[in-house]
């Protein structure tokens, strides 16, 4: 009979593979297709990142303009919504 390893913990143990992030818990790093995410935080926009997950690069000015114009168009809210938005509180009470 094999003999059963228990780790304390998650310590060791591969709970999913990505490709598309990799964690360096040791280090408290996490990376986006081989990009520090701190780099990405401060050098990058939310739609430039949005590129890089899902075409596993970093777009060219030309392909980010069409994509922003293409993502932003796809998000429109309607006006009830809008509305409702606006009747929320501007402070927590």
């Amino acid at each position: 009979m094999a003999e059963t390893t228990y780790s304390k913990g998650l310590e060791g143990v591969i709970a999913g593979e990505s490709g598309i992030c990799q964690i360096d818990g040791q280090n408290g790093k996490l990376f986006y297709r081989g990009y520090n995410i701190d780099d990405l935080v401060k050098n990058s926009t939310y739609e430039e990142t949005v590129y890089l997950l899902l075409w596993e690069q970093l777009p060219s000015a030309s392909e980010l303009a069409e994509f922003t114009r293409n993502f932003r168009s796809g998000r429109h809210i309607v006006m009830p919504i809008q509305d409702m938005i606006r009747s929320f509180p501007r402070q927590e009470t």
